[in-house]
């Protein structure tokens, strides 16, 4: 809202064979391609289409499909064709041709289209209807799978969307394309062994044959024909514009799902049209739906972040809506001195980052509206904050937990949260910065705040050394003490330097164009060089605090490292939104489009998954330099 939209809508064209990268003209990887080659190959393209749907709708193709294909720049020789025919709602319809030359494999492929007994289930003048075709390039290569791993380096290495395996028993034989591991939302190969379980079941896994395999994979859309990388169109160049897009669209559809009672849509399955949270299967989305009061804070915030940057009046009211959900799940207690405070209880549980992050909302709506309705809840949630900062300067991560106040510090320790002190950090950091008026709160609030960054930055990584990994992960830590640099009294070198060095391991710990292993690769993290691609909106956040801070700080080394890792980063996680082009095989692409994904090749998505890619964008706009 309040910047350009994505409403490029759904249009009905389904082909077999043309070749168009249409986006493929500014992608880093084909930044070489032709640019009157790809208009010459549209021209032929067209015509194929027409030839293809002319086909499909007669019933029948002839030799003049192939006379059209010879003129296109698709792969002169290739072991076969898949071609797999996708509409909503409707299971989707696959034919192979393999092992005869290109112009009987394609003939025969179309053709078995035709004989599908479901084929008369697809309307192929509905704008939803999409087709995908691969070519396999080369005969399939036998492999143990047993000896495969995600994270090898050479030829043991299996990557989930890029290779594609045939698997054999008998005469059963099953094709699983580099695409599928996207469109059936499979992460990692044991997802890949189960997938592949259920369809050859009470058969043995040993006994089963595998055969690797590559494919050129595109996919139908309106006119063009997009090329698939992991089941992905190519993203092509990185510009402000897509950015603006993705984040306009996102935010439209975090409001159009909004419930009425403040909620936002919590978790959705996009391959199964599904809203079971895999992480609470337990929980029916109807009768009792699992919902966290942390992530929904984000939610809200990412409404405000949207604000700050665009001043479109009409977030303000599904913003309200949120923290309307929130404000009776403070509950009020004493303090020993008598004085009220309160904590965000839900899901029977106190949590440290729940406050800390209900006051971060509540503080930055006041700031950025002028609106006092809440101030009351942020003085109370901030109270608490504090009454929670031990003597040692550790937080107390539950002040209650299942429904039992804990006891400290033996049950603080098992119960110990890596990321609850940051967001109390950021909350307690925006609170001091809009809403104190009082100097000697503001005192109080500072001592207590080097106090708990004292214990965080020097005690923690002794105590609790096991929870540190690689690549750094704290981004809230990092955007609470942005937000402190703000105060005079908070600018400890220490303090900068916490961030900087979280930072430099975050752009240590990026692929680059130099090293990826694979091209959608840039830009994503990994905790081990050879790691599968980890493109994450929320550290990106924490490096775009980094960033922030080094503008302010006047290091400008520092900031031109940031903003060309950040540019990675938001190529990256631009592969983890759901577009027009990409939701081409899920049951309900209304349902899906503008959803943000957590991995490359899973189908799901959830509130903060939206919010984080979505707010990075946000935060790093302003930055932006063409």
């Amino acid at each position: 809202m309040g910047h350009a939209k994505n409403r490029i809508g759904l249009a009905a064209i389904l082909a077999i064979v043309c070749l168009i990268f249409y986006s493929a003209c500014h992608s880093p990887i084909f930044s070489n391609v032709n640019i009157k080659f790809l208009l010459r190959q549209s021209s032929y393209g067209n015509s194929l289409l027409s030839e293809i749907k002319s086909g499909l709708k007669k019933d029948q193709f002839d030799n003049n499909i192939y006379s059209i294909y010879k003129k296109t720049r698709f792969p002169e020789t290739f072991h076969g064709i898949v071609l797999t025919i996708y509409q909503p709602q409707t299971r989707r319809i696959r034919n192979i041709a393999t092992g005869s030359n290109c112009e009987k494999d394609l003939l025969r492929a179309l053709q078995g289209v035709l004989k599908n007994n479901r084929y008369k289930e697809f309307n192929f003048s509905d704008s939803s209807t999409r087709l995908q075709m691969d070519f396999i390039l080369q005969k399939p290569e036998k492999i143990d799978l047993s000896r495969m791993s995600q994270n090898a380096i050479g030829t043991e290495r299996f990557e989930i969307g890029v290779d594609g395996l045939l698997v054999i028993y008998g005469n059963k034989k099953l094709y699983f394309l580099p695409g599928d591991a996207f469109t059936q939302s499979i992460l990692s190969l044991d997802h890949l062994k189960s997938y592949i379980k259920k369809r050859f079941r009470d058969i043995p896994f040993d006994k089963l044959t595998f055969y690797r395999f590559h494919t050129d994979s595109y996919i139908s859309y309106q006119n063009v024909w997009l090329k698939l990388y992991r089941g992905y169109p190519i993203v092509g160049k990185l510009t402000k514009t897509k950015l603006e897009k993705t984040v306009g669209s996102a935010i439209d559809f975090v409001i159009r799902n909004q419930k009425p009672n403040g909620q936002f849509l919590y978790y959705y399955e996009a391959s199964r049209d599904s809203y079971v949270d895999h992480e609470h299967p337990k929980h029916d989305p109807q009768k009792n739906p699992y919902y966290n009061e942390l992530r929904h804070c984000g939610g809200a915030l990412l409404l405000l972040y949207d604000y700050r940057l665009y001043k479109d009046e009409k977030l303000l009211q599904p913003t309200r809506l949120a923290i309307e959900f929130i404000i009776p799940h403070i509950v009020v207690y004493k303090l020993a001195d008598g004085s009220e405070a309160g904590y965000l209880y839900y899901n029977r549980k106190a949590k440290l980052g729940g406050s800390g992050i209900a006051l971060y909302l509540l503080s930055e709506y006041q700031h950025l509206t002028g609106d006092p309705r809440y101030e009351k809840y942020a003085v109370l949630l901030a109270r608490h904050l504090l009454s929670q900062i031990t003597p040692t300067g550790e937080f107390t991560y539950y002040y209650i937990y299942l429904d039992k106040i804990i006891d400290w510090p033996e049950e603080n320790i098992r119960l110990f949260n890596f990321y609850y002190p940051g967001e109390a950090i950021v909350g307690l950091a925006t609170y001091h910065k809009y809403l104190v008026k009082d100097e000697a709160d503001g005192k109080f609030i500072r001592k207590k705040l080097k106090l708990a960054l004292d214990f965080l930055l020097r005690r923690r990584p002794e105590i609790y050394h096991k929870a540190y990994a690689n690549l750094p992960s704290d981004s809230w830590l990092m955007m609470g003490i942005n937000e402190l640099w703000d105060i005079p009294e908070m600018r400890q070198k220490e303090y900068k330097d916490f961030v900087y060095e979280d930072a430099d391991k975050m752009t240590a710990y990026m692929y680059t164009k130099k090293d990826a292993l694979y091209q959608d690769y840039i830009g994503a993290f990994y905790y081990d060089y050879g790691d599968p691609p980890y493109a994450d909106g929320a550290r990106a956040e924490g490096l775009t605090a980094a960033l922030e801070l080094a503008h302010k700080t006047g290091d400008e080394k520092r900031v031109r490292k940031y903003y060309d890792a950040l540019k990675l980063a938001a190529w990256a996680t631009l592969h983890l939104c759901n577009t027009p082009e990409s939701v081409y095989s899920v049951p309900r692409p209304d349902k899906t489009i503008s959803g943000i994904r957590f991995k490359y090749t899973r189908q799901w998505f959830r509130i903060d998954t939206i919010h984080h890619v979505a707010a990075f964008y946000l935060k790093f706009m302003p930055y932006w330099r063409d």
